[in-house]
Formats: structure tokens, C-alpha cells, sequence
């Protein structure tokens, strides 16, 4: 195992590096996204979905062995809400992760060739650590 330096663990947005992206047929030049970035995404990410509490029995719910009381909680998702979400969300990773001068723009973004926003942002967030797990249900969810 690796002992991580500070500098190492700092380095962050300027950790560079030229990652071929098949979609392209070419590599660019990726950063990773910053803890702040990432939760930017994360919020826009979680626009469609709705967490509701709804009352049952007198608005309580039995729950497990010991029947104790908790109010029923429901996830509601518009998908055409969602998946615009997602979309923007792939904008924002494009934005933040592609090092070039000058920087994409939105336009910029929405103007590529179809996938090629989600393939980017694909390998930006593998830069940034996010957590393989995430990623899978990222591709699980836009398969369907």
C-alpha cells in the first residue's frame, strides 16, 4: 500500500492527464473534479427525484419485529425531469473536466457530437475518484 503525500493529496484539479476517449478517436486533456464541483453536480443530478413521507394508519407505519412507528417514505421520479438532469449534469462534468483555452462553453458542450458529452464525462469522473458503485449505476440507469 501507498502512503499518500500531501502533495499528492492537494493536488486535485491540476492532476492533468491525456485520456484517449474512443468516442473521439483522440485523447484530451482531463482534470478532475473538486469536492465543491462535484457536489454541483450531485445537486443537479438529484432533480427529478422526489422524496415524500405519506402518512398511513394514522400517519405512522409498523415497521419490523418490534412494530415500531415511522412514517412510509416513497422516491418519486419525473424521468423526463431526470434525464435532463442527467444531461446537464454531464455539461457541467464536461465543462469543469476538459483543459482547454479557452474553456468550453455550455454551447460548446451541447454542440458535440451525440454521447460524446457522456463519454467525457464518463472518464472525468473515473479521474475523480467517484466511487466505482456510483459510476455503475450512472451506466445501469442510462442503459434503460
Amino acid at each position: 500500500m501507498t502512503k499518500i503525500t500531501r502533495e499528492a493529496l492537494i493536488l486535485g484539479r491540476n492532476n492533468v492527464q491525456d485520456v484517449f476517449i474512443p468516442e473521439l478517436d483522440g485523447t484530451l486533456t482531463l482534470r478532475p473534479l473538486t469536492d465543491g464541483e462535484w457536489a454541483q453536480v450531485q445537486n443537479i443530478q438529484r432533480r427529478g427525484m422526489r422524496l415524500r413521507t405519506d402518512p398511513v394508519e394514522g400517519g405512522q407505519q409498523a415497521r419490523g419485529k418490534n412494530k415500531q412507528s415511522a412514517p412510509a417514505v416513497r422516491i418519486e421520479f419525473d424521468l423526463e425531469e431526470f434525464s435532463r438532469a442527467e444531461y446537464e449534469a454531464d455539461v457541467l462534468i464536461v465543462r469543469y473536466g476538459v483543459v482547454v483555452d479557452p474553456p468550453l462553453t455550455d454551447e460548446d458542450v451541447r454542440n458535440m457530437k451525440a454521447g460524446v458529452p457522456a463519454a467525457i464525462a464518463r472518464e472525468v469522473l473515473k479521474l475523480s475518484g467517484v466511487a466505482k458503485e456510483t459510476l455503475e449505476q450512472l451506466e445501469s440507469f442510462r442503459a434503460k
